[in-house]
């Protein structure tokens, strides 16, 4: 999963100490975040990492997240966040490769989702329409084996199965 966070704070500062601070993560979220990408206000910037447990804090019910890997990258998203997120400065979504071709962004969800019930399921597919939206991406590949993909992503999005 990845942790995707809004700050105001210098992403080059932030590169450094290799850690972005004070969010409000449960400890239940912790275990299945693998990707970190902190976005600047404007959203035109970003700071992406892996997540890195062992530079994480957790203090005063709040998380420094910890990355490793990590580089800043000019990004230029298809919606702003509020539009997408609303308020919200933490949000979760699936990791999706993406790729380019013929002039379509194609994205490849690989999340595995035998065994979740359909809560889950629904989560899943509802972060995985807002990085649609905050990526531009014009097709989405799904293994989804036998389980429903809901209406709500369905309407809007080609999907290849």
């Amino acid at each position: 999963m990845v942790v995707n966070v809004r700050t105001r704070d210098d992403l080059r500062v932030l590169l450094g100490q290799r850690a972005s601070g004070n969010w409000i993560i449960g400890v239940n979220r912790v275990p299945q975040i693998t990707k970190v990408r902190v976005f600047n206000w404007d959203s035109n910037q970003v700071l992406k990492g892996d997540f890195d447990l062992g530079r994480s804090i957790r203090a005063n019910g709040r998380l420094t997240i910890g990355m490793s890997h990590c580089r800043i990258e000019n990004f230029s998203a298809q919606e702003r966040w509020p539009e997408i997120f609303g308020a919200a400065v933490v949000v979760y979504t699936p990791i999706v490769s993406v790729q380019r071709l013929f002039g379509q962004t194609i994205g490849i969800l690989r999340t595995n989702l035998v065994g979740l019930n359909n809560n889950e399921i629904d989560e899943i597919f509802r972060g995985l329409l807002a990085e649609i939206r905050l990526r531009g991406i014009n097709r989405i590949v799904i293994r989804s084996g036998n389980n429903p993909i809901p209406d709500f992503l369905r309407n809007g999005v080609i999907l290849t199965m």
